[in-house]
């Protein structure tokens, strides 16, 4: 089973342009597939993951910050990136990847975002420009990982 993290962006502004300036500026192939909602780009040789980017309406959270304590939000739209991470490809190279990609795109939009892991766990997020982590869960588990995050936060 794959493991999924989406990082919902408040904007109405499509990420896709922003996402393929990425990987042309790393020199990164990809492939790219239209789908109903959105379009895929196929990722999994160059970073270990497909990336689906998507626009929501109406979207609904809730999610844990700890095992004890959940947090339920409404937002009217979303631009999405979902992160369908190779189970096969070296765990903590994928998450860092894909911290890259998330570090990237935080840097060039505004309005408040999170990411979350299979869509009921909070990773991180930006509220009002302020971007946090949240420590409670095991995805920040490596200095690797705390080091790249630590320039946005």
């Amino acid at each position: 089973m794959a493991l999924e993290y989406k990082l919902h962006i408040k904007s109405k502004i499509s990420l896709l342009n922003l996402v393929e300036n990425y990987l042309t500026g790393k020199n990164i192939i990809f492939s790219k597939e239209n789908i109903s909602k959105g379009v895929n780009l196929y990722l999994h040789e160059s970073l270990g993951f497909i990336v689906s980017i998507l626009f929501s309406e109406k979207i609904y959270f809730e999610y844990l910050i700890n095992k004890n304590h959940s947090i339920e939000d409404e937002w009217d739209y979303s631009s999405d990136i979902h992160f369908r991470l190779d189970k096969f490809y070296d765990n903590l190279l994928v998450r860092l990847n894909m911290i890259d990609v998330c570090i990237y795109v935080l840097n060039n939009t505004e309005g408040d975002a999170k990411l979350l892991f299979n869509g009921d766990v909070l990773v991180l997020e930006r509220i009002k420009g302020v971007i946090s982590i949240n420590k409670n869960f095991g995805f920040w588990n490596s200095d690797e990982l705390l080091n790249k995050v630590e320039s946005v936060i």
